[in-house]
């Protein structure tokens, strides 16, 4: 499912919080994850403003998934045939659940004016 990434110089990862465990953060509620997670977050780049959770980068969210872009380094396979991508620049860490890879397509996805 990896062939042809390898012509691609970004690609996109949606990803799943899966190393997010500061539940600190969260307010307590009853239902079925334990949590629910702020309405309100404090944006460090705003000198601590507070921003609706949606309106940040935060791992915070309602529904923990993450996007983030990031540089294809190598596509390859294992000795076992499998599919081996290695990519750069990711705001995730190492060992966080991949739920989908898409090619970036510039002529597509780049916004000029945004």
């Amino acid at each position: 499912s990896l062939e042809g990434l390898d012509v691609f110089s970004h690609a996109w990862v949606l990803y799943a919080f899966n190393h997010n465990t500061d539940e600190g953060t969260s307010k307590q509620s009853n239902n079925k994850r334990g949590y629910t997670p702020k309405a309100k977050v404090a944006v460090p780049r705003l000198n601590g403003q507070l921003r609706g959770a949606l309106a940040t980068r935060t791992p915070h969210r309602p529904c923990a998934l993450g996007l983030s872009v990031g540089t294809v380094e190598s596509v390859s396979t294992d000795k076992a045939g499998r599919g081996v991508l290695v990519m750069g620049g990711l705001d995730c860490v190492d060992g966080t659940v991949v739920l989908d890879v898409k090619p970036y397509v510039p002529f597509v996805e780049a916004l000029p004016s945004a």
